[in-house]
């Protein structure tokens, strides 16, 4: 059956009805996503606001709004409320709750159908399906859905109508293929598609699912295939272990699988697809549809772009599908208008803004004050309990904790100054404070994509949970070197610039991690090799959505990013990388900061004339050249004979085999790196191995580097596989020894820090180090919250934010990016398809 379409689009952003010219059946959804936790309104940053102050969002306005449209359209009968994305993740109340206050007021919107988001796994695979993925009637686990040809409309009884029809439970079968994509495996060789399709397949097949792939709606006489597709990644900010136990694929088996079932099985009039696997993998997707497989609309979630006029893709045979997503945070609500006639679907989009013109539902208003009240105006000390860090709310989440004279957000549009995609004055603000506490070098911060705006005034306690809602704590890294923080950024990059979200090629992070790392395979390989065994820094495979990371130094960090391919990089037909593709390039162009004097290259310590011993003055140095990324001359120059042998004082204890006797009695050729005697690049992060020597500068661990940390996983910080440590010192506690661990706060609230910048250890009645498992040293201090952190961070600060204390723009870009507004009708945030093209002249067409 062929399925043709014919939109009238509604004048976006109105009000206005639509009447539909068809006299068929006729059906109205109304579509809502990525709440983030968002309870009240919030300020509208965005140089598309409607007006100067606009507040939108807000849950009692949202559910104003869904009333007014089923008003219009004949009553709740005739339309359904539709749920994608993240929501019970992005604010105080819900972070202390487990999500249960934002369950409690969205269980009043009259949601018919869900798919998840990545965040709203956030608290854990339990809490997930207690929430979500529980049959409400029975009160138990749901089954796996009965066989093709026996599902009916309402199969569970899920909350919200819950639909995944790619998320399963790991299965402990000997059969079930391995993740391929899992962090554990090989970093040394690219996974083929073959590999991945392999699990997808499998599962797809064999899978227990979590929640039913699809459910059956039959409203005004059009029966609806609801079909669901969740996140294929789960929320990697946190870390992997919080979906330990489940499974995600990226729905490309499932989805077509499931809508020729609909379709051909249960001949539904319409098939709409809720998504949350990201706008340029839906758009891959539709476009290997076939016949029997054809999906009408979906429904997005997770990218938060504001989609006023409807996407259209042309799948392989032909149909029209058109894709919507609405926002985030609560800002705007989709009403999609259908009529079938004879087989011809027809649609109408308008997408309503919520702002404070809209007044809110008086029920839900006040259950949104009950559900709030225990952490405001009835906030009791010692009582709210962060899941994550373990640690109490301080105070009350409307209490005002210092004030900003510029926006805090990360929402600019692509084509914008300071795109939100490369760079974010909230993400900023947090890195500074970071790096404030832990007295590092640079911290980094994830590039996540949630968070809120906060205007020029005050700043509120749960402004900063609306920002950082996902209870981290600080850690601090002794050193790494230039290498790997050009690498860290590369990483980055790559899974927000890549040519194809689908890709027959999916790279994993191979730069100086995990199998460099150690205990990995090739720990014993220098980390100084650097770049992968197959791509390109930036490979051009492999979308994984996300933003940059964010960056703070100390005296400043800057560089301009590359956002296209190298021209000169040569592909085969498939859009792959050849066998022997160029390896020192790097996206990080003219990569400065600024270091202390003993810290410089050697060329620059004499070109200076700067004094070593001085560790108060720094001094700006480009690490990575303005061309393609190569480290400048001073920095990849080899050491000198002059730099070596004698002039090395240092000695080092190798698991007490050396004792203090010269290097080369343990078969190691000595050197002077720089003042501090630097030889080591790896080993554990308290017992370095010293089995190699460094012979240039960029390999050489010099900065301290700090971001937030999870007690679940000890040995990152913010899954930056790049930044674990160096050391050159085998001794537990020595100011040169690796580590990577929390800065706790002393009694008196201040970082628990010594003076040589370490965190302070516990110690035993003999005054040594208490060490626990793998030989680390117990930390000492108690533990506490990143906001918290910043909440010190504005004291120091006097309490203001502003355009002296928060340098902004410290990442520039090569090349504009590529404005989709005048073929779209809409600006975005990120380019869709989450690509740019290998070149600005050859960017890929999207959709």
């Amino acid at each position: 059956m062929q399925f043709k379409k014919k939109f009238l689009l509604g004048a976006a952003l109105s009000a206005v009805a639509v009447t539909s010219v068809y006299a068929g059946s006729q059906i109205t959804l109304i579509h809502t996503g990525d709440f983030h936790g968002h309870l009240t309104p919030r300020p509208n940053l965005r140089s598309t606001a409607d007006y100067p102050g606009q507040m939108v969002g807000g849950l009692a306005r949202i559910k104003t709004k869904i009333e007014e449209i089923q008003s219009g359209k004949g009553g709740a009968g005739k339309t359904l409320v539709l749920h994608t994305g993240d929501t019970i993740q992005g604010s105080g109340e819900a972070l202390y709750t487990r999500g249960q206050a934002l369950v409690d007021v969205v269980d009043m919107l009259g949601i018919d159908g869900y798919a998840p988001g990545n965040w709203d796994f956030v608290y854990g695979p339990e809490r997930f399906k207690e929430l979500f993925a529980t049959d409400l009637n029975s009160n138990l686990p749901i089954l796996p859905e009965p066989a093709a040809g026996r599902v009916k409309a309402k199969s569970f009884d899920t909350r919200w109508g819950g639909v995944a029809s790619n998320l399963y439970v790991a299965s402990l079968d000997p059969a079930a293929p391995k993740d391929p994509t899992a962090l554990d495996t090989a970093q040394d060789s690219n996974v083929s598609q073959a590999e991945y399709d392999t699990y997808a397949q499998w599962y797809t097949e064999n899978g227990q699912r979590v929640l039913p792939p699809y459910t059956i709606k039959k409203v005004n006489g059009v029966k609806i295939g609801i079909l669901g597709c969740t996140t294929s990644r789960g929320p990697q900010v946190v870390g992997k272990w919080v979906t330990e136990g489940l499974s995600f694929t990226d729905c490309s088996n499932e989805a077509p699988k499931f809508a020729k079932e609909l379709r051909t099985v249960h001949l539904v009039d319409v098939v709409v697809l809720l998504s949350e696997i990201e706008i340029g993998r839906n758009i891959q997707l539709v476009k290997s549809l076939g016949a029997d497989q054809h999906i009408d609309l979906i429904l997005n979630s997770d990218m938060h772009e504001e989609v006023l006029l409807p996407i259209e893709v042309i799948d392989a045979v032909g149909n029209k599908t058109w894709i919507i997503e609405s926002g985030q945070d609560g800002t705007l609500v989709g009403e999609i208008t259908l009529s079938v006639d004879n087989g011809l679907v027809t649609m109408n989009h308008v997408a309503h803004r919520i702002d404070d013109r809209i007044k809110e539902d008086k029920k839900v208003a006040k259950k949104v004050a009950r559900v709030s009240f225990p952490f405001n105006e009835g906030f009791t000390a010692n009582t709210h309990v962060n899941p994550f860090s373990g640690t109490y709310l301080n105070g009350p989440l409307s209490a005002v904790v210092g004030s900003t004279t510029i926006g805090l957000h990360r929402s600019n549009y692509s084509h914008e100054d300071m795109p939100a995609v490369i760079e974010g004055s909230s993400h900023d603000f947090v890195a500074d404070a970071i790096r404030w506490w832990a007295q590092s070098d640079l911290s980094t911060v994830r590039g996540f994509r949630y968070g809120t705006h906060v205007a020029p005034g005050p700043i509120t306690r749960n402004d900063l949970f609306h920002i950082v809602p996902i209870g981290p704590r600080v850690g601090k890294v002794s050193r790494i070197s230039a290498n790997q923080l050009r690498n860290q950024i590369d990483n980055s990059s790559k899974a927000v610039f890549s040519s194809n979200p689908n890709t027959a090629v999916i790279p994993l992070p191979r730069y100086n991690n995990l199998a460099f790392a150690p205990g990995g395979a090739n720990e014993n390989v220098s980390p100084g090799a650097g770049l992968p065994v197959k791509g390109l820094a930036g490979s051009p495979e492999g979308w994984g959505g996300g933003w940059l990371f964010a960056y703070s130094g100390n005296g400043g960090i800057s560089f301009n990013f590359a956002p296209y391919f190298l021209t000169n990089v040569v592909y085969n037909t498939d859009n792959t990388l050849t066998a022997s593709p160029p390896t020192n390039t790097s996206r990080a162009r003219s990569l400065k900061v600024k270091m202390l004097c003993k810290d410089l290259p050697p060329a620059e310590i004499t070109s200076r004339a700067c004094n070593v011993a001085d560790l108060g003055t720094r001094y700006e140095t480009t690490i990575t050249n303005a061309t393609d990324g190569v480290y400048t001359a001073n920095w990849k120059a080899s050491y000198t004979a002059a730099q070596v042998g004698a002039n090395y004082s240092g000695t080092i204890n190798n698991a007490g085999n050396c004792g203090a006797a010269p290097l080369t009695a343990c078969g190691y050729t000595p050197f002077l790196l720089n003042p501090d005697g630097w030889q080591y690049l790896n080993g554990t992060p308290n017992q370095p191995k010293t089995n190699f020597t460094v012979n240039q500068h960029f390999k050489a661990g010099l900065f301290t580097v700090s971001g937030y940390w999870y007690a679940q996983s000890p040995n990152t910080i913010n899954n930056c596989n790049n930044c674990y440590p160096t050391g050159k010192s085998t001794v537990v506690g020595s100011p040169d020894a690796a580590y990577l661990l929390p800065v706790n706060a002393k009694a008196d609230g201040t970082a628990a820090l010594d003076g040589d910048g370490n965190p302070v250890y516990k110690r035993n009645a003999d005054n040594s180090i208490m060490t626990g498992a793998d030989n680390k040293p117990v930390v000492d201090g108690d533990p506490i919250d990143l906001t918290v952190i910043i909440e010190k961070y504005l004291e120091s600060l006097g309490g203001e934010v502003n355009a002296t204390n928060l340098p902004l723009n410290r990442i520039g870009l090569v090349d504009a990016l590529p404005s989709t507004t005048g073929t779209l009708g809409f600006p975005v945030m990120q380019p869709l398809c989450g690509t740019v093209g290998k070149t600005a002249a050859t960017t890929l067409n999207c959709p």
